[in-house]
């Protein structure tokens, strides 16, 4: 009995064949383990900006809404003020309700937050929801709405945009003695035949205490 054997060397990859005349094969293949070379994966680090910026200084679309353009506008609910809004569409079937779309994401993947307190809570579902329409769009004086996802600046639900809500507060920082003002709007739409009519109250002692009601 005559036995051949046979060693081919590749590309660092050895293959020992051993051919025998009784027609039997035998064949091994083996990969050095110093081949296998761990790469170093680059570190990616993704951070927000908590301070204030100019809106055109925003890594991201933002919108702003004030005091007076939400007067201007005659809005009755929090849909209908951001209804012209670039990149915001509104689903709405009654005054009563009314859902914003941003990025066509609404429901609890767009996040509400007022003065920084999350509204979005797990009562919201992946849809259309009336819950935007329970904000009190009066009490408000300024909308803030941030197209695209935030979700590394405001966690989880900001998948469609943002919406940042600030109410009124009193205005005894920028006064020096007492004071007490008083404001009445009243409203009128022929449209739909409703009357709309508020009374604020601001009173407090310059630099010490105020309350806005």
């Amino acid at each position: 009995m005559h036995r051949v054997t046979y060693s081919l060397k590749m590309k660092n990859i050895f293959y020992i064949a051993q051919i025998s005349y009784r027609n039997i094969l035998f064949l091994s293949v083996f990969f050095p383990t110093a081949l296998v070379q761990a790469q170093e994966v680059e570190v990616v680090e993704v951070t927000g900006i908590r301070q204030a910026l100019p809106i055109q200084q925003a890594p991201y679309a933002l919108h702003k809404i004030n005091t007076q353009q939400l007067q201007h506008g005659a809005a009755t609910t929090l849909p209908e003020a951001l209804s012209e809004v670039p990149g915001v569409s509104i689903q709405k079937t009654a005054n009563g309700q009314g859902s914003p779309f941003i990025r066509g994401f609404t429901g609890y993947r767009t996040l509400a937050l007022i003065d920084g307190v999350r509204y979005n809570n797990s009562v919201y579902r992946d849809g259309p929801s009336e819950y935007f329409s329970l904000i009190d769009l009066q009490s408000l004086e300024n909308i803030e709405v941030i197209n695209g996802s935030s979700s590394v600046l405001y966690g989880s639900d900001a998948i469609g945009g943002v919406l940042s809500l600030q109410s009124k507060t009193s205005s005894f920082q920028q006064e020096q003695e007492k004071f007490l003002f008083v404001e009445q709007s009243l409203r009128f739409s022929s449209g739909e035949n409703s009357w709309i009519s508020r009374t604020e109250l601001d009173i407090g002692s310059g630099q010490q205490w105020g309350l806005h009601a």
